[in-house]
């Protein structure tokens, strides 16, 4: 059983997310093309759900956008460890199921963005992002909406890991993610910080530094999942 004690002097310094950096990387290039077109995926799937009656198609796009995104784990996982890109690996994977739940679950930190966009555009804010309804806003606001999920969804980052790769149910999966990004807290944070910096530049980049470093972070953040529980159960 992949468990982690978690104490002050047992932890991993911020120098390990240098090994993840390279690490994930190395792992990108192995399909760097057909990676990225995979990873386009579900933000096809989240525009097309934004089709349907707001808010409701919205709030479901967030879950699609999730559910489906997950299935990165596993074409992920089966490249690093068959070294070959399959999508066929998606249909062998098991515990699908779990992945409903959990989807809504982490898909909610959009209400997190949605505080934020009230915080700083008021109601506008409420109506740009749940109602697609245009409004005045600068590129740093639209960033800081973008990039405020980061610091919610960090702690609760390897759940879907556990599910669909460790084989834990929805609660086993969200306890152990919160004990592993404790054990993992320095480390976690900087891959983070390159995530927050990617969304915080989007808008002035045409969503372009998100949509290139996406495939990227995935990587390495499934490097990060093996390092920490992987490596953690053989030690």
């Amino acid at each position: 059983m992949n468990t982690l004690t978690v104490t002050p002097l047992h932890s991993l310094p911020a120098s390990k997310a240098n090994q993840w950096l390279q690490d994930g990387f190395s792992l990108f290039k192995q399909a760097p093309v057909k990676l990225f077109l995979f990873l386009l995926l579900p933000l096809i799937i989240e525009g097309i759900f934004q089709i349907l009656p707001a808010p409701y198609g919205m709030l479901a796009s967030k879950w699609a956008a999730t559910f489906v995104g997950s299935s990165a784990i596993i074409v992920i996982h089966h490249l690093a460890t068959q070294k070959v890109f399959s999508l066929k690996s998606i249909f062998k994977a098991k515990n699908w199921l779990s992945m409903i739940p959990l989807s809504a679950i982490l898909a909610s930190a959009f209400f997190i963005q949605l505080f934020v966009a009230k915080l700083l555009l008021g109601n506008d804010g409420i109506n740009l992002l749940l109602f697609s309804q245009p409004t005045e806003v600068t590129q740093w606001q639209l960033g800081i909406i973008f990039a405020s999920i980061i610091p919610v969804t960090l702690p609760v980052s390897f759940a879907s890991y556990c599910v669909l790769l460790g084989d834990k149910n929805v609660l086993q999966a969200l306890k152990s993610s919160l004990n592993a990004f404790f054990y993992a807290f320095k480390p976690m944070c900087l891959i983070a910080l390159i995530s927050f910096l990617s969304l915080l530049l989007a808008p002035y980049t045409f969503l372009l530094s998100a949509i290139i470093t996406g495939p990227i972070l995935t990587c390495i953040s499934y490097i990060a999942y093996r390092s920490v529980f992987i490596k953690n159960k053989e030690a």
